[in-house]
């Protein structure tokens, strides 16, 4: 088991506080620990009965969860600062690199663990994530690489000067200069050895842009509770505008919901309910971030157990999806009615609530896809499941508040590194499949010669070594994935679309009253509105976080494209299905086409003959 850095505060003692990306000191006084003893939740209070164990109905074979090298994150490389006594110390690889990322996810209906198995190709994201860094250190010395090949002979002065002149892998967002080596190699250099090693290695070529370690997911509160309070649907439905629906108001979603739709084409866009965030955007502002365990967390590398353990209270018991409270109503394991930070962080190894697997750079998909592990028994009995490949949604009916949990990811690396056929056949004179050295463009980049590229040195390097090489020497985020994680921005908007496409189509507007419904002559109040979070996960440069963000997730494909000409030219607002109103035929050739009744035909209705 690694060690990890835990501070607790006390009198006159220095505080290590990690935020997502720098490293600050705080010195904190008595008087200051009485303020936040002051303005604290009651450590006392006392915590609800332990239930039995949950039992995880398992898919695959079960992977074990373990803890992650501890990483300092660095926002800027050339900042000319010494390594002083609170630098994290350099740790040694993780030899279960291959585990999955543990996700903290504190919801409005309770905490939820998530166990995520990132895999880039064939490899764990942890491994990926190893081999890219052994490679630019064999890569920087220019010797062969070898599988867990460390290139002995590497200076600190030889791996700046590679960095510096290949932003075609690093980037050029931050920049620094050989005046500023000296200071660069104090700072980086952890054990004092005149020499990078891999940990060393991957904190300086990582830590160039935000996040160091392979996985980072961080969390606000900004939209919590506000999500549905300030909802724009919400608010449509809402006819007396008392913050409760009636009865008699959720019978009428449907027509009401109707009117925001602005451009008439019977269905609700996200854009028509729900602008795109500025590119100030308040919900994401580094402060509304922490590791204490008030807003989404992964809990790999430091975690503050302590001030997480100070706060952590029973409303946090419960768990969104299931019949009974969660992993985390087993941690006060000596029954004294806290959980001290000893406990807190049986967090990391406790069964997780759900186990998934995101998939980049498969060969199933040139998307990145999620398939559903595991489930813990009792989440398997309640929760309701969506998944159309590039995003997967948990619903459950008879959580408090009926939450949906929505994971989408997406790819802005991966079609954008690879040459495409028709230029590659370009370059094929004889079109035998391989360019030999006459065919071979001239590339002033050694990294892209011929001898490099030809693999199986056969002498002709085909369209797939090429793309193989292009993809290893692209920028080193392909082996990098962030996530963010909070309520969604409108948690009515989230519930009514149920199967994740970004948009409420005519089905899903027909039925939202009954959605809306979860018990005869029931009025929901503002507590008992559902809700709705959503873990968005991103591969990319991370310069362009915020934009890429901001930017709706990619969504499924609808059922149109796969329709006969007939149906998709009469699906005119194209959500994949027609209704009565786009039907161009008679009542009763509606009636014959749509087969179970429910006044839509889909695109399997419509193949019929």
């Amino acid at each position: 088991m690694k060690p990890s850095i835990e501070v607790e505060p006390t009198k006159d003692s220095v505080e290590v506080e990690f935020t997502e990306d720098v490293v600050t000191e705080q010195t904190t006084s008595e008087q200051t620990t009485s303020e936040q003893a002051t303005t604290a939740p009651d450590a006392t209070e006392q915590m609800a009965a332990e239930p039995e164990p949950r039992e995880a109905v398992s898919m695959t074979p079960e992977t074990q969860t373990t803890d992650s090298e501890a990483m300092v994150e660095e926002n800027d490389i050339a900042k000319n600062e010494p390594v002083s006594e609170h630098d994290e110390p350099s740790v040694a690889p993780d030899s279960n690199s291959d585990s999955p990322v543990r996700l903290y996810l504190p919801t409005t209906a309770g905490i939820l663990l998530v166990d995520v198995d990132i895999r880039i190709g064939d490899l764990s994201l942890g491994q990926a994530h190893q081999r890219r860094i052994a490679r630019v250190m064999a890569d920087a010395v220019g010797e062969p690489q070898g599988d867990g090949d460390e290139a002995e002979s590497l200076s600190w002065r030889t791996l700046f000067e590679y960095v510096r002149s290949h932003p075609e892998q690093f980037g050029n967002r931050q920049t620094f200069t050989p005046a500023q080596y000296k200071d660069m190699e104090r700072r980086y250099d952890a054990n004092r050895n005149l020499q990078p090693d891999h940990e060393e290695v991957a904190r300086l070529v990582f830590g160039v842009n935000s996040v160091g370690g392979p996985f980072r997911l961080t969390g606000t509160d900004y939209y919590r509770n506000a999500n549905r309070r300030q909802s724009k649907l919400l608010s449509a439905i809402d006819l007396n505008q008392d913050s409760v629906l009636e009865p008699s108001e959720i019978d009428s979603a449907e027509r009401s919901l109707q009117r925001l739709d602005r451009n008439g084409d019977r269905r609700l866009d996200r854009d028509e309910v729900l602008p795109t965030p500025a590119a100030n955007d308040p919900a994401w502002k580094r402060s509304r971030s922490s590791r204490h365990g008030q807003v989404a967390m992964d809990l790999e590398g430091f975690v503050d157990w302590s001030m997480m353990a100070y706060s952590f209270d029973s409303s946090r018991l419960n768990s969104p999806l299931g019949k009974n409270p969660g992993a985390v109503s087993n941690l006060d394991a000596d029954q004294d009615g806290l959980v001290n930070k000893d406990e807190i962080q049986q967090l990391r190894t406790a069964v997780a609530d759900l186990v998934l697997e995101l998939k980049f750079d498969s060969e199933e998909s040139s998307q990145p896809f999620f398939n559903l592990v595991s489930a813990a028994d009792d989440v398997r009995q309640t929760m309701q499941l969506h998944d159309n490949g590039r995003s997967i949604a948990f619903t459950d009916d008879s959580a408090t508040p009926p939450m949906k949990i929505t994971f989408s990811a997406k790819d802005t690396l991966g079609q954008t590194q690879r040459i495409p056929l028709e230029a590659f056949e370009m370059l094929d004179a004889n079109s035998d499949g391989g360019l030999d050295e006459k065919e071979f463009p001239d590339v002033p980049d050694e990294s892209f010669s011929f001898e490099r590229l030809d693999a199986d040195g056969d002498g002709k390097v085909t369209l797939a070594e090429i793309n193989r090489r292009r993809v290893d020497d692209a920028l080193l985020w392909r082996v990098q994935v962030r996530a963010r994680g909070a309520e969604s921005r409108d948690a009515i908007f989230a519930w009514l679309d149920q199967d994740g496409d970004g948009s409420l189509s005519e089905r899903e507007l027909r039925f939202s009253g009954r959605r809306l419904n979860f018990g005869e002559g029931v009025a929901l109040d503002h507590a008992s509105l559902p809700d709705a979070y959503e873990v968005e996960f991103l591969r990319g440069d991370p310069s362009s976080d915020d934009q890429s963000f901001r930017e709706a997730m990619p969504t499924r494909e609808t059922d149109s494209g796969n329709m006969q000409t007939w149906a998709r030219m009469t699906d005119s607002n194209q959500d994949g299905e027609i209704s009565r109103g786009e039907f161009i035929g008679t009542e009763k050739q509606f009636d014959a086409l749509d087969r179970d009744a429910d006044g839509f035909i889909t695109a399997s209705e419509a193949s019929v003959n």
